[in-house]
């Protein structure tokens, strides 16, 4: 196994072992021998404390658990993809829950919705009926999704845009 140690060549380090016990402060070379005899690197993780921390430590699998975290986190940060289920303003109570479940299930997958009412001829100009259709789309998910962007009207449809909770 490799030191993989950036700090002075000389001087003492706190080390930490492999099951996370402290070790105490040491020469930088005994740490790097005791590394050697364990098998696993000598790792520095705070160069700037004094005397500067080191662990012992596979290295690859840090590295490995490392990015694993990092991805778990960046997943957390933004739900999936963006989904889209669109209505008309007559659409019927019955398509109206089946799309809704459709939206639902998107949401359980940790999906954006995207719910579009769309317009068409004599439709445009009664937009409160497209309005009234969304609230009642948001009530039905209210315990799966919230809603993010309330609806805007954009030409011939207006659409809202719904998260996880």
């Amino acid at each position: 196994m490799k030191t993989r140690y950036s700090g002075p060549h000389d001087g003492e380090v706190r080390v930490i072992g492999p099951k996370a016990e402290d070790l105490g402060i040491m020469p930088r070379e005994a740490a790097e021998r005791l590394a050697e005899e364990m098998g696993l690197d000598l790792i520095e993780v705070s160069p700037r404390a004094k005397p500067p921390l080191c662990r012992i430590l596979d290295y690859t699998r840090f590295k490995f658990e490392s990015a694993k975290k990092n991805k778990q986190a960046v997943r957390r940060l933004r739900p999936g993809t963006l989904k889209e289920v669109r209505f008309r303003p007559g659409t019927d109570a019955r398509d109206l829950q089946l799309k809704a479940e459709s939206a639902r299930r998107f949401l359980a997958e940790r999906h954006r919705v995207k719910v579009t009412v769309t317009f068409r001829g004599r439709e445009a100009s009664h937009p409160e009926t497209g309005r009234s259709l969304l609230q009642r789309v948001a009530k039905m998910l209210a315990d799966v999704g919230v809603v993010e962007e309330p609806p805007t009207l954009d030409g011939r449809r207006i659409a809202m845009l719904l998260v996880p909770r």
